[in-house]
């Protein structure tokens, strides 16, 4: 039996629910769903829970408690701070990140309504426009190779004539480079 196994059983046989189990022992969940399956079969069983060590060691020894402090100091709230704070910090932030969300959103709807252009393309084409150069390229040879081996392509249809695109066109367009700059080394 694999330790990943016997982790999961343990946790399962302490009670823990299959998800936690499987973070515990550290496998995948449809693995988890495998072996929940054994078990309703009856091909593996849950032990008795207790605590597992790796082969050949002795469990973690334990020392002594600390004594707890006698008299603690219990701090009082501080209200009109965390109000103050929410103020001057917290709010003008959602707020400010609300309205610049709704312009955002507005633009959006406009692109779609007004520009007749799909909205995840505009998204996709405008982050892209944000990369390097040089991840930007990885990106489209990426994207075009993938979709060559998808065999996705734009359709001849009503549409395309009416635009009147070329069937040739490539999907992703080629631009011309950014001249080199070269560097004399001594």
């Amino acid at each position: 039996m694999s330790r990943q196994l016997a982790l999961y059983l343990h946790a399962r046989a302490a009670g823990a629910t299959m998800m936690t189990a499987a973070a515990e022992a550290g496998i995948a969940v449809a693995e988890a769903r495998l072996i929940e399956n054994d078990i309703a079969r009856g091909i593996i069983t849950l032990p008795a829970p207790k605590p597992i060590t790796p082969e050949g060691e002795a469990p973690m020894p334990r020392g002594k408690k600390a004594e707890a402090p006698q008299v603690e100091e219990i701090k009082a709230p501080d209200f009109e701070r965390a109000v103050r704070i929410f103020r001057q910090d917290i709010k003008p932030a959602v707020e400010s990140a609300g309205e610049a969300a709704q312009e955002a959103s507005t633009g959006y709807k406009e692109i779609k309504n007004e520009c007749h252009v799909n909205t995840r393309a505009a998204k996709f084409v405008f982050k892209l426009a944000s990369e390097s150069e040089e991840k930007r390229n990885d990106i489209l040879r990426s994207l075009r190779g993938l979709l060559g081996a998808m065999q996705i392509g734009i359709t001849d249809d009503l549409v395309s004539l009416a635009e009147s695109e070329t069937p040739d066109a490539p999907i992703v367009p080629t631009a011309a480079a950014e001249p080199l700059e070269l560097h004399t080394v001594q």
